[in-house]
């Protein structure tokens, strides 16, 4: 035992070194981080940013696709839309190229690639084995169409949670549960201890030494938990100087390749919630150590990113683009329906409805996370690609601004739920909803979805926006993905009350028992030309 800890611990050491190494952490930097960030070049103008996981490449497709011209063809989709910035993810515990990286393996490594049926470890190793790292080949095509390729590294995934001996695993995490967050517990691992942040440099070195990339991000949000509890805001100082190196870093290898190498950080939503759990994303744009900041949630789509906040915090200088990301589903309630339990699918509408709200808060960039090829109708799915990275191809079509909440919080706090919420008789429930320019013609129609109960039918909704009242109109028979056992209240909005940016929402409860309220939303439908 004692002899084992030895070599683990001697490990620990070799894998430090190698990454210190690596990154030249002693390199002389005569340059302040202000005179850097008047070097960069100023962000793109406005466009679609759409991130690509790690798996679904593989998991949508034959070995006979694993072939250059395979490749070529999942690039060669978005060529001609909107999409201005492809962020390709290789890791998760491991990556899918064959590494040299300390401390990190190959997806296929150790666990029988070539016999496995799951397309996902298969398909990689397929490729490998024909001499094909699908990153590079997705980089060199996606500058002959004219997207910018990033790579987007996960920081600290854990997912298959339920499945110990899951292939995607690390031996690193499995070694190492010593470095585990909630050790002994099974957990992420604990961004508190150099070793951790060690091992990720030396991803990070080899990543940008491997490809001619435009930038670098890093996911902090799979998952945003990276410290013990209580030890957030001493890893906060832990993180900013990981920060620092990496910037030094981009730096080294934007001077060899003669192109500025941006970085970009995927945080929680809301700047405080990403400061209390170690991620200050504010301090960083400030010194000039990110060149993008991505606001996201966790798992639920979140329709109500601050970006003036954001904004506010870092300052008025547009150096630092600001990309609020979009979840591919909201959170359900399993009183919508068997189809709406856990999420609910944003449909083009809805996308429509975010991309309006946040570029009139001032976004730089819309970022679509799980926007995955197959994830919707073809045709739905090349509208999302072709109208929802511009503020005009998105306000002259139909769009839905739904309510959500945020679903990251401080550490020791809850992220209370906006919905559902109940309502009592001669009650009243308010809202927020930023729905972005003000449309001057076509329609707009509050939408309540109420749960099944013995009085629903009964009930009598009074709705107003900014105070004005709103006429009742004929429920809407069926509102997919929910079940025909809720009901859809409708209430015309008089567009003379719409406001710019953010309205306020008032229903009250005139008649009838109790009821829940599950979902809102404010639906825009703009007059055809």
């Amino acid at each position: 035992m004692i002899n084992q800890r030895r070599a683990r611990f001697g490990s620990l050491i070799w894998l430090m070194v190698c990454a210190c190494n690596a990154i030249g952490w002693r390199e002389a930097n005569a340059q302040s981080s202000t005179d850097r960030a008047q070097q960069r070049p100023a962000t793109r103008p406005v466009g679609l940013v759409l991130n690509e996981d790690n798996s679904r490449f593989c998991l949508n497709r034959d070995g006979n696709k694993m072939t250059r011209a395979g490749l070529y063809e999942f690039i060669d989709q978005y060529a001609g839309t909107q999409v201005t910035h492809l962020f390709l993810c290789p890791n998760g515990m491991r990556t899918n190229y064959r590494t040299k990286a300390p401390g990190w393996e190959s997806i296929w490594d150790g666990n029988q690639a070539e016999a496995s049926e799951d397309r996902w470890l298969h398909n990689f190793w397929l490729l490998d084995q024909r001499g094909l790292d699908p990153y590079a080949v997705w980089v060199a095509r996606c500058r002959e169409k004219g997207i910018s390729p990033w790579i987007t590294m996960r920081m600290n995934v854990y997912s298959f949670r339920s499945q110990v001996d899951h292939f995607s695993h690390s031996s690193f995490w499995k070694q190492h549960p010593e470095m585990w967050r909630l050790r002994p517990a099974k957990s992420e691992l604990d961004y508190g201890l150099p070793a951790v942040r060690a091992r990720s440099l030396a991803l990070i070195g080899e990543l940008l030494e491997r490809y001619d990339l435009d930038g670098l991000e890093l996911d902090w949000m799979r998952w945003p938990t990276h410290f013990r509890p209580g030890e957030e805001q001493r890893g906060r100082q832990a993180l900013t100087e990981f920060m620092r190196h990496v910037r030094k870093l981009a730096e080294k290898w934007s001077a060899r390749r003669g192109r500025a190498i941006q970085i970009s950080v995927r945080v929680p939503a809301v700047p405080d919630t990403a400061m209390a759990l170690g991620m200050d994303a504010v301090a960083w744009a400030k010194a000039g150590l990110v060149d993008v900041v991505v606001p996201a949630p966790f798992l639920d789509a979140d329709f109500d990113i601050p970006i003036e906040l954001w904004r506010e915090r870092i300052g008025t200088s547009r150096k630092v683009a600001l990309a609020p990301c979009l979840e591919s589903d909201c959170r359900g309630h399993s009183a919508l329906g068997p189809h709406a339990t856990r999420w609910v699918h944003n449909r083009v509408e809805m996308v429509r409805g975010f991309a309006a709200a946040m570029l009139h808060r001032g976004a730089d960039w819309v970022y679509l996370f799980n926007f995955l090829e197959g994830g919707w109708p073809n045709e739905e799915y090349r509208s999302i690609l072709n109208d929802c990275g511009r503020l005009d191809t998105v306000i002259d079509k139909p769009r839905r601004h739904i309510v959500t909440s945020h679903d990251t919080a401080p550490p020791g706090a809850s992220s209370p739920a906006v919905l559902p919420k109940n309502m009592v008789p001669r009650g009243r429930v308010t809202f927020r909803v930023y729905t972005g320019p003000r449309p001057t013609t076509g329609s707009a129609v509050i939408r309540a979805v109420l749960a099944k109960n013995e009085n629903l039918a009964q009930a009598q909704i009074v709705a107003r926006l900014n105070s004005v009242a709103c006429r009742p109109l004929a429920d809407l028979g069926k509102l997919d993905p929910f079940a025909e056992s809720v009901r859809v209240t409708q209430f015309a909005v008089p567009l003379e009350s719409l406001r710019d940016g953010s309205n306020q929402v008032d229903l009250s409860l005139q008649t009838g028992a109790m009821q829940q309220l599950l979902w809102l939303e404010i639906f825009f439908v703009p007059t055809p030309p």
